[in-house]
């Protein structure tokens, strides 16, 4: 199980790199690049078996369906990767393919990759941690399994101390959680940044407030992917 990393194939690490060259077979994130896809082994099997916003695909179903795709191809003798984009160990549903695969008696590896909002820190020059002004970071999901709430009044009082929030897979909805999160003290003008397509020739970077910031999405027409950081005392170096 291997990270792609952000997007830029030149982020992958070497580990990375190797294990793609000898595989057979790579199960790979919709998500994950051209650029990264392109170093695969020549001959070696691609299958796309990631989601994609709102595709209505049962997960149940995706993750039984990838686990038997492993199985086949290993039965088969194949060298299997599953990539992952960014870090397999963050936001990626890896536990449940892992356990539902050592279930056959699989087991699997897992490689590290850079996650997408740690690589936006860096590609938008924006310092997600500095001395005197951010002592921590904490990452998030927009979207949680029960699409519970109460984690919000955390993340808020996080932000209010001037630590800095990696926000996951809340694009779509971050009015919504916008307007939770008020209720738990967050100011309007609470500086945010939005990065699309993280590390790609594309990127694109938006500052805005919580308050602006649906607005001046839509009027940029800001696409997906995008990973949104928010604190008190963010900026920029740009």
């Amino acid at each position: 199980m291997v990270g792609a990393g952000p997007g830029d194939p030149e982020l992958l690490t070497r580990k990375a790199y190797r294990l793609l060259q000898e595989a057979d077979v790579v199960l790979h994130d919709d998500l994950v690049s051209e650029g990264v896809k392109a170093l695969c082994a020549k001959g070696c099997r691609l299958h796309n078996v990631g989601k994609r916003y709102a595709d209505g695909v049962d997960q149940s179903r995706r993750l039984q369906a990838i686990v038997e795709l492993v199985l086949t191809h290993l039965a088969a003798g194949r060298q299997v990767v599953r990539l992952k984009g960014g870090d397999p160990a963050i936001f990626s549903r890896s536990v449940e393919e892992i356990e539902l695969l050592r279930q056959h008696g699989v087991e699997v590896e897992m490689v590290p990759g850079i996650t997408s909002g740690i690589a936006a820190g860096s590609t938008a020059l924006l310092p997600l941690t500095e001395r005197s002004e951010s002592d921590g970071l904490m990452l998030v999901t927009g979207s949680t399994l029960d699409e519970r709430t109460d984690h919000l009044q955390t993340i808020v009082q996080w932000i209010v101390l001037g630590n800095t929030v990696l926000l996951y897979m809340g694009f779509k909805r971050f009015a919504e959680i916008r307007n939770l999160m008020y209720g738990f003290g967050l100011l309007p003008d609470t500086p945010v940044c939005a990065i699309s397509r993280v590390s790609l020739p594309n990127e694109l970077c938006l500052f805005s407030t919580v308050d602006r910031l649906p607005d001046d999405a839509e009027k940029a027409a800001l696409p997906m992917p995008v990973v949104i950081v928010l604190g008190v005392r963010i900026r920029s170096l740009k």
